[in-house]
């Protein structure tokens, strides 16, 4: 089973990746400064997220949706 990141951006759009793409870092210190307490963060943290979703969009749905118990795999198996 695939592992993958979500990442919620300021703009509401949902960025979904493989743990093997080089953004997932970036996304995971967003994600764990966001749980630690919910503060607001740096919009420059997620510039290179958003610059990777805009590049992988389709890719991110399709993960994203795999997620679903109902979801087909992304082919990241």
């Amino acid at each position: 089973m695939p592992h993958h990141v979500v990442t919620r951006l300021p703009d509401g759009r949902l960025a979904c990746a493989d743990y093997r793409e080089p953004v997932v870092p970036r996304m995971r210190v967003v994600n764990a400064a966001l749980a630690a307490g919910g503060v607001v963060l740096d919009p420059a943290l997620y510039d290179p997220i958003a610059a990777w979703l805009d590049g992988h969009r389709e890719q991110s749905a399709i993960c994203h949706a795999g997620l679903s118990p109902r979801g087909l795999p992304c082919g990241h198996d």
